[in-house]
């Protein structure tokens, strides 16, 4: 979609009171209002945005110039006119067909408000001609009064309350307009006429749209303010303090790395997306490719609004398992200090057999006897160990595993009786080109799957025979005996592994001995939570919150 800004406006009043700068540069919150609508709008995916100031604005339009050699997609019109109604018919030709959005300069707003409002204008039927933001908190001097109907639908702009009564307009007059006008280039054909006739205001073309038939809607927020004296710099200062909405990002699970899980990985990724939304954060889901295009060294498809999104973000939650997102993951993390769940180190972590192992070992973590080993030797000259040289060496039965990456069939972790099963086994990896394989002994008692959200309370476990089976590889479970043992214990070991190595959105599988003892065997970066996503969705976005906010 397409955005435009009217800052064309001399701001005399505050010049009047001694502000110095012309209003585009006023900072609020140690941000230009021209640069704060700019983020705003990139953040919802901005096509464009078509900015007009006048011909004395000089620091304004060095700094439009500025944005758009860095890569904005700003375009600067410059002309000095009579009114906001001659700015946006100025403004026109750079919006093309289609809907587009319309605000003025020092229009502020909730975040979170805003981007429903997107929402909601881009969803809305195409019959829909305009959708117009509107409050009912009075701060305006000269407000422009919209009546509406019960279903919204504008029905007449007025200039006060008493003319609405003298009016033949139907509903009820509760809102002023906002400054935020949602149209389609339908309405050109209107502007186009006010112009000629020698019309003035912005109010007034407002008016000749109901006057033509259009169909107009309101969008009530909660409270819309306009700069236009000192006081109100406080004013909105202190609004904002108040109502600025988290923006979190959430990195989708690509389905290539969601083997036979990829609708219960969308579900639980959208619970968490969804929960963070009633709590009021803005949430913008990516892809792999879309958060990988905010990064602009030596990539072609750069797009400077997914950089300005990711770097303005207070916490990015993700399922993304793509080696190169992890990678930047962790720069966002060290470069921007924006907090990652989980982190990129931690999850390639995860899919790396030998480093869980090592990483148990440091925690004194229990784990059953591990080996391993390469079948490409002598490409990776360096492998201490031939994977077909243990073969004679290990206790039968064991479990011959893909050790690096995370399981992506059920070939990749395979049960063998005995020697002869194993040298199959190991040909097979080889015929697939998988040439780091862990050899893990066979542990005798009961198998679980345990689900955690560290620091959070949140930690459930099934035994396998009652949890999802991704692949049916816990065929060779048996009614569990239920041996006794202590699952705070387990979930302690398991959140020391989580904070030790960055994910603490975690599952995994372990055996429950005869004796009671816990044994790891796998431990997971965010799993799909199948058994218990409701709750896990909970724990997860409570603990997004709680990180963002630092």
């Amino acid at each position: 979609m397409k955005f435009a800004i009217l800052a064309a406006g001399e701001g005399s009043r505050l010049a009047a009171e001694g502000i110095k700068e012309p209003k585009p540069m006023v900072t609020l919150q140690g941000e230009p209002m021209l640069n704060r609508l700019i983020r705003i709008f990139e953040s919802c995916g901005a096509e464009t945005i078509a900015v007009i100031t006048n011909d004395l604005s000089l620091q304004t339009q060095k700094h439009v110039l500025q944005l758009q050699a860095k890569g904005h997609p700003v375009h600067l019109v410059v002309q000095t006119t009579p009114s906001s109604m001659h700015s946006f018919h100025a403004l026109m030709p750079l919006l093309g067909e289609g809907r587009f959005i319309l605000t003025t300069v020092d229009t502020i707003f909730n975040e979170d408000e805003f981007h429903r409002f997107i929402q909601a204008f881009s969803n809305a039927d195409a019959s829909l001609d305009g959708m117009m933001a509107v409050t009912d908190f009075i701060d305006d001097e000269r407000p422009l009064w919209v009546s509406t109907m019960a279903d919204l639908t504008i029905s007449g702009f007025h200039d006060t309350q008493a003319s609405f009564q003298a009016s033949k307009a139907g509903g009820e007059c509760r809102y002023i307009s906002g400054g935020i006008y949602g149209l389609d280039s339908r309405c050109f054909a209107t502007l186009d006429r006010c112009i000629q006739e020698g019309q003035q205001r912005m109010r007034n073309f407002q008016r000749a749209l109901v006057a033509d038939g259009f169909h107009l809607t309101a969008y009530p927020f909660s409270k819309i303010l306009d700069v236009d004296h000192v006081s109100d710099i406080t004013k909105a200062e202190a609004f904002l303090s108040n109502t600025k909405a988290l923006k979190i990002i959430g990195i989708q699970r690509d389905a290539s790395a969601s083997p036979n899980r990829e609708t219960a990985d969308a579900a639980i990724f959208e619970a968490v997306a969804k929960r963070l939304e009633a709590a009021g954060a803005i949430v913008t889901r990516l892809t792999d490719e879309q958060f990988l295009n905010a990064f602009p060294d030596d990539n072609p498809t750069y797009d400077p609004s997914m950089d300005a999104l990711v770097r303005h973000a207070n916490g990015i939650f993700t399922m993304s398992r793509n080696l190169q997102t992890c990678v930047m993951l962790d720069i966002v993390e060290r470069c921007y200090h924006i907090p990652c769940v989980n982190s990129g180190s931690g999850i390639t972590t995860c899919s790396d057999r030998q480093q869980i192992y090592n990483r148990f070992h440091q925690t004194a973590l229990r784990q059953p006897p591990t080996w391993f080993g390469s079948l490409y030797k002598e490409r990776w000259p360096n492998d201490p160990v031939d994977a077909y040289a243990l073969l004679d060496t290990l206790p039968y039965p064991i479990w011959i595993k893909r050790s690096l990456e995370h399981s992506q069939t059920p070939d990749d972790i395979i049960f063998a009786s005995n020697e002869a099963e194993a040298h199959k086994a190991l040909d097979a990896f080889a015929r697939r080109e998988i040439g780091e394989v862990a050899f893990s002994a066979h542990v005798q008692g009961d198998l679980i799957k345990f689900y955690g959200v560290a620091g959070e309370g949140f930690f459930e476990w099934r035994y396998a025979t009652e949890a999802p089976d991704k692949f049916g590889l816990d065929s060779t479970s048996v009614t569990p005996h239920r041996y006794p043992f202590d699952a705070k214990a387990l979930q302690e070991q398991c959140e020391t592994v989580a904070t030790c190595i960055g994910v603490p959105v975690y599952g995994g599988d372990a055996i429950i001995e005869a004796d009671g003892q816990c044994t790891l065997l796998d431990f997971n970066d965010w799993p799909s939570f199948s058994c218990c996503r409701e709750a896990a969705a909970e724990a997860i976005a409570h603990y997004m919150l709680m990180i963002s906010r630092k």
